[in-house]
């Protein structure tokens, strides 16, 4: 079993739930608005889970840092920005994508098991 799982909105909240029974870490994209539903559901299990969350816009930014800052203090937050070169006449310059900010942060569940590596 991968023990990376990617959840979207598109997921049934039952199949979301079977996926949540066996793994330790998560990462979530794409979740529609549902991102503090699923960080409960993830939160309930008896365990210490990692969480990444990928988040391209300013609501979803806001709300990613607003919801793991509940479940950890320290959580981590990086930017990752991509540029694709295109040709102008004789010339190529770098067109820049749209930053992604990516957030990492250790749920602890009620009984707060610890990962082992």
């Amino acid at each position: 079993m991968n023990w990376t799982t990617c959840l979207s909105i598109r997921e049934t909240r039952r199949s979301a739930r079977r996926i949540f029974r066996c793994r330790i870490r998560y990462f979530i994209g794409g979740s529609g608005g549902k991102l503090g539903e699923i960080m409960k559901n993830i939160a309930a299990f008896d365990r210490e889970i990692r969480v990444t969350v990928s988040a391209v816009t300013l609501e979803t930014i806001a709300e990613a840092g607003e919801i793991l800052g509940n479940y950890d203090a320290d959580y981590d937050v990086i930017q990752a920005t991509v540029g694709r070169g295109r040709k102008i006449g004789s010339y190529h310059i770098m067109d820049t994508n749209n930053p992604v900010m990516i957030f990492t942060a250790t749920i602890h569940g009620p009984g707060g098991q610890k990962i082992h590596e």
